[in-house]
């Protein structure tokens, strides 16, 4: 039984070697021509601004902010737009908010 088994075993060590071995390599040189006629991703940081103008100066929540993005072509869920926000709290800011505990509810 062993050795029925050990043969199975290098019969498919075989297939996927030579499987490996016939796919060719692609040109570095083409697969970057490709990438540059890539479309471009909408990255939410992008949006970064909106989120803050909608957040801070409307007290948009960060649902509404999302639904508001999408209503407009921005595809963006409020998980997004909240990471969004917080990345973009500047420095003193969260200094200030860790020494007074304060947190922002990404429900709200």
């Amino acid at each position: 039984m062993k050795t029925k088994h050990i043969k199975k075993i290098k019969s498919e060590q075989n297939k996927i070697q030579s499987a490996v071995a016939s796919t060719p390599i692609p040109d570095p040189a083409a697969l970057a021509k490709a990438a540059e006629q890539e479309e471009r991703v909408i990255a939410a940081r992008d949006y970064s601004d909106v989120i803050g103008v909608l957040r801070d100066k409307k007290r948009f929540s960060f649902q509404k902010i999302a639904n508001w993005l999408n209503e407009r072509g921005v595809t963006l869920d409020n998980n997004d737009v909240y990471r969004v926000y917080v990345a973009n709290i500047s420095g003193e800011e969260k200094q200030m908010m860790h020494q007074t505990g304060t947190q922002i509810d990404p429900e709200d």
